[in-house]
């Protein structure tokens, strides 16, 4: 869960950008390169470019789960927002193949 990480009255789309910034940053150490998208309808997505296809890119979701937590989601995938060091390697694997 990411409750440790969050701060008292927090809301949901600072979390959520949160997020995306801190797997941006893993996933750098990967040698990924990504960018924050924050389109006017539906929330923010982080963008990873796809080694040796230009133009593609893998797109990753942080979701509040109904259960309570948060979720990142990709390409059918997710995981737990508490295991993003996971995350960022399975978004990495995919990127980079």
């Amino acid at each position: 869960m990411i409750s440790s990480w969050t701060v008292s009255g927090e809301t949901a789309l600072s979390i959520r950008v949160r997020l995306l910034c801190d797997l941006s940053i893993r996933l750098h150490v990967f040698g990924c390169s990504s960018s924050l998208v924050n389109p006017s309808h539906g929330g923010s997505v982080l963008r990873v470019v796809r080694r040796g296809r230009p133009g593609e890119w893998l797109g990753v979701l942080a979701v509040e789960h109904e259960a309570g937590g948060w979720v990142l989601a990709w390409e059918g995938n997710w995981c737990r927002a508490s295991q993003l060091d996971q995350v960022a390697q399975q978004v990495a694997h995919r990127a980079l193949a």
